[in-house]
């Protein structure tokens, strides 16, 4: 329907018509049912500070998904696949390994404006051992959406970065609470978004605040 409706009755302007392209071609594929998607991902990623070691990883990320799309309801399925190099140079050693991740996830419009989402993954080396999330949205005629998203990781042994030359290994996994209100305002020509990610891990308590603009420019006469 918004396809159908985008493509036949707007034009867009001589700047807007790479991004309404893929727009398109997004909303295409979002109406199919049945959808398969992979990625691949092969580059350098230096394991720490520069300060801390000279240590890096050739590593390989590749995901590969498939969801299913009913009346209000989209089912989905995700493979994660994570190979890292190993290194050795002098005293400086790092192994290498590989690790997968299984993902699964539902998505349901509950009603006029109303949409809600969940997610559970479990994963081996490189991943989080477990994942979950429930998230859910609602939209306002005038423009206003309003959203909340619970998550929970159970992380594996790994390194904390404390700043400077400290860091802190941690030989034991530990759990990581997530919390993001968001809130999105749209205009004709302006949108706006505010969102703030409250964390609590091993007892401390962080977040992130983000804010994000968008102007869309006035179609060329």
């Amino acid at each position: 329907m918004a396809y159908d409706l985008q493509h036949r009755y707007y034009n867009p302007s001589n700047a807007e018509q790479d991004e309404f392209m893929q727009h398109m071609r997004y909303l295409r594929f979002k109406s199919f049912k049945n959808r398969v998607e992979a990625s691949y991902t092969h580059a350098f990623f230096d394991s720490r500070s520069d300060e801390l070691t000279a240590i890096g990883h050739l590593y390989s990320i590749a995901s590969v998904s498939y969801s299913r799309s009913e009346k209000n309801n989209t089912y989905s399925g995700q493979i994660n696949y994570k190979g890292i190099d190993g290194y050795h140079a002098g005293d400086e050693k790092e192994t290498g390994g590989a690790g997968i991740e299984l993902m699964a996830q539902w998505d349901h419009e509950f009603g006029k404006g109303i949409a809600g989402s969940a997610s559970i993954a479990w994963g081996s080396r490189y991943f989080n051992k477990l994942s979950l999330n429930v998230s859910g949205t609602y939209a306002w005629d005038f423009g206003l959406t309003a959203g909340f998203r619970l998550g929970y990781r159970l992380t594996p042994p790994t390194y904390l970065y404390l700043g400077g030359v400290n860091v802190a290994p941690l030989k034991e996994t530990f759990s990581i609470f997530i919390a993001t209100p968001s809130a999105e305002m749209a205009w004709e020509r302006f949108s706006a978004r505010l969102s703030t990610d409250v964390i609590l891990m091993r007892g401390g308590l962080y977040a992130n605040v983000g804010l994000k603009g968008s102007f869309f420019f006035k179609e060329d006469d």
